[in-house]
């Protein structure tokens, strides 16, 4: 008799939910960012949580289930050590770097900046499952969100950029624009000469909303 291959219908549901959930990211990612804000200022769990959430803006809330068993494993291998919270009767562990941990963040950002490369070679992945308005969404929403990072790196990273270096990264960011903009203009006139001279109504109601 043959074998059914129909997947149960729970099955599917269970596949489906992976994209939704917010606490999904890379488990590498975790780990490499936890022990880096560590390293900036001790902290407990429950506080890392609170940063990933606000700095991803709710995209990424990774759970207690998430946080907590790669905290235990960093101390574990010794990058960084637990003490009770300050307040009395708390139970709150705080964690902070050790040497050896500041040694592994050096020899990870490497690996790190690879992977941050990787994700954004993924975009044309998840660009070619799009149906045309959701495509149209992410043509106009994602450099508005890309100007918006550029702007909060250059405008409140402290000392970690110097004011000579951000001169340079902006004359060259300044350039690529210049290029983007002549792309754009040429494109709209090849366009323009087909006869193409209004979107179709989907596109046009993203384009509404994003120009609010």
């Amino acid at each position: 008799m043959p074998k059914n291959t129909t997947r149960p219908a729970s099955t599917i549901r269970r596949a489906e939910n992976k994209f939704m959930k917010p606490q999904g990211a890379p488990r590498g990612l975790l780990n490499f960012y936890a022990l880096w804000k560590i390293s900036t200022k001790p902290m407990s769990g429950y506080q890392l949580m609170q940063e990933i959430e606000a700095r991803t803006e709710g995209a990424w809330r990774p759970g207690p289930g998430a946080i907590y068993p790669v905290l235990k494993k960093l101390a574990g291998e010794g990058y960084i050590k637990g003490t009770k919270g300050a307040k009395k009767g708390s139970s709150q562990m705080v964690y902070e770097i050790t040497a050896i941990g500041r040694s592994r963040i050096a020899g990870d950002r490497k690996a790190f900046r690879s992977s941050g490369e990787k994700w954004t070679l993924m975009r044309r992945v998840f660009s070619d499952a799009m149906g045309p308005e959701d495509l149209s969404r992410f043509i106009i929403e994602s450099p508005s969100r890309h100007f918006e990072f550029v702007h909060e790196l250059m405008l409140s990273n402290g000392d970690r950029i110097s004011p000579e270096d951000k001169l340079y990264l902006l004359r060259q960011y300044n350039l690529l624009l210049g290029r983007e903009l002549n792309w754009s203009e040429k494109a709209l006139k090849t366009l323009a000469g087909s006869g193409t001279s209004k979107a179709p109504a989907g596109q046009a109601q993203v384009l509404e909303a994003n120009q609010r």
